[in-house]
């Protein structure tokens, strides 16, 4: 072998070598795929505590008799104060209702009986 070619093969080959990796140009990096986010976990429930509801009476049907606004308004009509006359029977209208029971020497119960409508429609 020429000794020219051998030297060129050992101290040329590295460089050659060297020179053909630096100049090749670079593998495009693959994109960056952002990992899954995993869902957030659900706030708990928050419960709203609501006030009782007073159970209110229950309201008279018609059936040839009075009608809640038609108590109300006869409550009224006799002095008792049930509040806004609206057909709705709530703890004014009870309370209006008691005290004209209490009059009348009748039970005091605030509900709107057969005895109370009667005492009312007279």
């Amino acid at each position: 072998m020429n000794p020219r070619l051998v030297r060129l093969l050992v101290l040329g080959a590295p460089i050659v070598l060297l020179a053909a990796c630096a100049s090749e140009p670079a593998a495009p990096a693959a994109p960056a795929v952002p990992a899954p986010v995993p869902a957030p976990a659900p706030a708990p429930a928050v419960v709203i505590p609501t006030p009782p509801v007073a159970a209110t009476p229950p309201a008279p049907r018609r059936n040839g008799r009075l009608t809640v606004r038609e108590a109300q308004q006869a409550l009224a009509d006799k002095g008792y104060d049930p509040g806004v006359i609206d057909g709705h029977w709530g703890p004014r209208s009870v309370e209006a209702l008691r005290q004209f029971q209490r009059a009348e020497g009748l039970m005091a119960t605030g509900r709107l009986d057969s005895v109370s409508l009667e005492a009312l429609a007279r």
